[in-house]
């Protein structure tokens, strides 16, 4: 196998996982996250063509195709929703607008899906032909991730009725306690998915490295 594959997939992992923590205090930081998905986007196409896997060649393309189309799109509606000189601070038919975000927002979700998808079926179908555990668990994690985040957005919305007049009240009177009460469970569900998202992407940098040249 071609090392070039072993440290793109694997630095390019790397950079997605300490991109964020060092965005915090760098602005120049935050475009590692962005190298990062770059350099596995590549890997997972090379990867493809060497295992004559289109899953694999499909998915480092969506990666880097996927986030572009959701930019292009959100930069349109913005510059629509944005008015002129000649044009009143806020439009009297806002509806193709709203119209416009929610497609927008329809079209973030329908992408970051099948992003999702490839990701986890690429990571099962490399570790099933390169004989590589650390591809298999961290698709897993991928799995658990996603099933974290359908349980907060079910809790969230299932509680929304009692959620919303505390919330309220939180408006009037903070408290910080009563507030992470609320939303706990929530707050919960992330974290764990965070933490495993972390796990994730650690033992694809680790899957990567261990491709043998």
């Amino acid at each position: 196998m071609d090392k070039t594959i072993k440290y793109l997939g694997g630095i390019g992992y790397i950079l997605l996982l300490v991109g964020p923590i060092l965005s915090a205090g760098s602005n120049v930081a935050g475009g590692l996250s962005l190298i990062g998905v770059i350099l596995a986007a590549v890997a997972w196409i090379l990867l493809g063509r060497n295992l004559n896997d289109r899953v694999m060649m499909a998915n480092g393309i969506m990666m880097i195709v996927g986030p572009i189309t959701i930019a292009v799109a959100m930069f349109g509606v913005l510059m629509a929703a944005v008015p002129t000189t000649n044009q009143p601070a806020m439009p009297k038919d806002s509806a193709p607008i709203i119209q416009a975000l929610l497609s927008v927002a329809a079209m973030v979700v329908i992408i970051a899906i099948v992003c999702w998808i490839l990701q986890v079926l690429s990571h099962f179908r490399a570790g099933g032909k390169l004989g590589i555990s650390p591809f298999k668990y961290s698709a897993y994690c991928q799995i658990i991730v996603f099933v974290l985040v359908i349980l907060a957005i079910i809790w969230l919305f299932g509680n929304i009725s009692a959620i919303i007049p505390q919330l309220q009240a939180q408006a009037t009177k903070p408290d910080p306690k009563l507030f992470f009460k609320i939303l706990g469970p929530v707050f919960g569900l992330i974290a764990l998915g965070g933490l495993l998202g972390i796990i994730s992407n650690v033992l694809s940098a680790v899957a990567f490295f261990s491709i043998k040249e």
